[in-house]
């Protein structure tokens, strides 16, 4: 089975702004996914709103908007993402 290639990139609040802030420090603020389909790269950005989380479930947030932004990108709500149907690759703008 070939494993579908998912590009990642965060981008993070870090000290001092995460002190103002009152976060822990290097906080991810943004992430970006995106996908091969056919010829074109297709993504999806999430811009966390920290008025809904903290930081005990910043994690599961996080891991629960990459699966559903995986599946609206792949078109497939059933997809199952795990170490045999994915690979997560850094993806960097710079």
């Amino acid at each position: 089975m070939t494993k579908l290639k998912i590009f990642i990139d965060f981008e993070a609040i870090s000290s001092p702004f995460s002190y103002d802030a009152k976060l822990t420090e290097d906080l991810p603020s943004a992430y970006s996914i995106g996908v091969f389909s056919g010829k074109k790269f297709k993504v999806k950005s999430t811009i966390i709103n920290f008025n809904k989380i903290n930081d005990e479930n910043i994690n599961e947030y996080i891991r629960l908007d990459i699966i559903s932004k995986v599946k609206q990108i792949i078109g497939n709500k059933d997809f199952s993402i795990n170490r045999d149907s994915v690979e997560f690759i850094a993806w960097a703008s710079n």
